[in-house]
């Protein structure tokens, strides 16, 4: 356990461990050509665990045990092996085998979980066998629905009110996110369709409803482009290869479009983290020679984006 470096209690194994294949040697840019689409995996250590399956029959754990002579931590609860994530920067450690949060290790998840159960179940349920008033109604056929939605338009919450919220949210147990429980066969059902998935080294992305309609144009236009196309650990929407230029679809509040002012200094930390990469991207492609162009989703959904395109990509 000495190996696996530790950030703020979060142990992982950086991604440098990994650009070297101890097996056979593969550096990581031969791993790379092998595995060169967003469909072999988004980061490259996703690929890496690929080819040690498809090349070596591997897994991740034998390969971390056995190559870098590194012991899989375990949960302390269950003392199984613990789950991991991967991004960038490496291989990231759970602490607990389910997660932060279950009820196995939390008092008061637990206590909050056995609360609500009561209340919910059968006539203990004060709702139970009743029909809601509301039930199928909206504000356009019913008049009570209608002054409700009247008086609670332009509200809003002052800072003090909204930091009692959020204070709130953050001392529930539950901190306000409620799940549904799978059932052992749907478990199992998960579990064998995501070895699968990672046997043939395939997985699935669906596209955004903004790049559909691009992708649309594109083909309309008889433009060859090959989607989600991988530039360096970077992963671009489109790539008009014949053209040397590159497209992204841009969400406007998760990007942060420049023309909303209410969006021109980033909030919250996934439009920071966004921003921050962008910024890194772009100056990637402008060094590589590429021409990028950004569509933002205001422009795609009003179809200003079809004049931008034709004449970006007929300069």
């Amino acid at each position: 356990m000495d190996d696996i470096k530790n950030s703020d209690s979060i142990r992982f194994i950086p991604i440098g461990d990994f650009h070297i294949c101890k097996i056979d040697g593969k550096s990581k840019t031969q791993i790379l050509n092998l595995f060169p689409k967003r469909q072999d995996g988004v980061y490259y250590l996703n690929k890496f665990i690929n080819y040690i399956q498809k090349y070596h029959q591997l897994s991740v754990y034998d390969y971390v045990l056995k190559y870098l002579n590194i012991e899989w931590p375990v949960c302390p609860v269950s003392k199984e092996k613990v789950g991991f994530r991967v991004n960038g920067k490496g291989l990231f450690f759970s602490k607990f085998k389910k997660g932060k949060v279950c009820k196995e290790h939390s008092i008061p998840f637990l206590k909050a979980c056995e609360k609500f159960s009561q209340n919910r179940k059968g006539e203990k349920n004060p709702m139970f066998g009743k029909k809601s008033w509301n039930s199928g109604l909206s504000k356009h056929d019913d008049p009570r629905i209608k002054k409700i939605a009247d008086q609670r338009k332009g509200i809003k919450f002052d800072q003090e009110h909204k930091n009692k919220l959020k204070e709130a949210r953050a001392n529930h147990p539950l901190k306000a996110r409620h799940v549904v429980k799978h059932t052992n066969e749907s478990k199992e059902k998960m579990r064998q369709a995501t070895v699968k998935r990672w046997e043939k080294g395939c997985f699935d992305f669906k596209k955004t409803s903004i790049e559909k309609k691009v992708e649309q144009w594109l083909l309309n236009n008889k433009i060859k482009f090959e989607f989600q196309y991988n530039i360096d650990c970077f992963v671009v929407d489109f790539a008009c290869l014949d053209l040397k230029t590159l497209i992204e679809c841009q969400g406007d509040f998760f990007h942060c479009n420049p023309s909303f002012e209410k969006y021109k200094n980033p909030k919250y930390d996934v439009q920071k983290r966004n921003v921050f990469r962008d910024k890194i991207k772009k100056q990637k492609y402008k060094q590589l020679g590429w021409k990028l162009i950004e569509l933002w989703e205001s422009d795609i959904n009003s179809g200003e984006f079809k004049n931008i395109l034709e004449c970006e990509l007929k300069k």
